[in-house]
């Protein structure tokens, strides 16, 4: 588990890093730390070109953990000197963390459900993203309206899913937003 006083020293330098979900897993997520509680981390994604790309919150498991000495981190930090010069660099969204009684996952949902910008989301049961927009949020659960595979809307379909059992959410980044786009027309 990754120590709240490692995050808070993160959250402090503002440097970039590694979120590895867990050790067997070579996969990992790089980004700037904008917030975290006891549940979740909540980061700005940078893509493998540099670029600030989308948000991301991930939910903070036992074997999770960051890194900051990877030298891919190095090379990133150049590709975003050459992003920046050719003004290639900022993700476009209006997303800005509230500072109130909500959890950083509440925050993130009331967001989305105000905005009706398409997130991708897994669920602690599901192997693959799903796309979808926020209906409905109760206490404990979140209604959602999935995009099919043909990437249309499935209105008469909604999902449930308890708030608990969301593993992470992407959302503003260009794939979102251009598919938030596309079902608006």
């Amino acid at each position: 588990m990754i120590k709240n006083t490692e995050l808070a020293e993160l959250l402090e330098s503002q440097n970039i890093f590694e979120f590895h979900s867990d050790k067997e897993d070579e996969g990992f997520n790089v980004g700037y730390l904008l917030a975290y509680d006891d549940d979740y981390v909540l980061m700005q994604q940078v893509d493998d070109e540099g670029r600030v790309s989308s948000y991301l919150i991930i939910r903070r498991d036992a074997d999770a953990f960051i890194d900051q000495t990877d030298t891919y981190l190095d090379n990133i930090l150049k590709l975003q000197k050459i992003a920046k010069k050719y003004e290639t660099y900022n993700l476009k969204s209006d997303f800005t963390l509230q500072n109130n009684e909500k959890s950083i996952l509440l925050n993130v949902l009331s967001y989305l459900k105000d905005s009706q910008n398409v997130m991708d989301y897994i669920l602690n049961d599901d192997e693959y993203f799903s796309f979808g927009i926020i209906k409905e949020i109760s206490e404990d659960t979140v209604t959602i309206n999935d995009l099919d595979e043909n990437l249309n809307l499935v209105v008469d379909k909604d999902r449930k899913a308890k708030i608990q059992d969301i593993n992470n959410i992407e959302f503003d980044g260009v794939h979102e937003l251009l598919l938030t786009k596309l079902i608006e027309k």
